[in-house]
């Protein structure tokens, strides 16, 4: 009876291990999504969605990295109430 019950608390774990790493991995996805379109609204200026700071900056730094000469046009920022 032990046994089972161990086995069913390793099953468990192991399931929880599963759901957290599969969160973790969407949020990866999420934000690599949102610095994904961020960077496509920079390189186009005008009227753009304003985004979390930790957003932003990444963003800007791949872009910095990706082309360190890049002039970037100006942008507006709206709230996307």
């Amino acid at each position: 009876m032990v046994g089972v019950w161990i086995g069913l608390f390793i099953v468990a774990c192991s399931a929880v291990g599963a759901v957290n790493h599969w969160l973790k991995r969407a949020e990866q996805q999420r934000i690599a999504d949102a610095v994904y379109i961020h960077k496509k609204n920079l390189k186009k200026g005008g009227l753009i969605p304003r985004v979390e700071s930790s957003i932003h900056q990444l963003a800007l730094t791949e872009l910095g990295q990706e082309n360190p000469n890049l002039r970037l046009p100006r942008a507006q920022y709206f709230n996307k109430d």
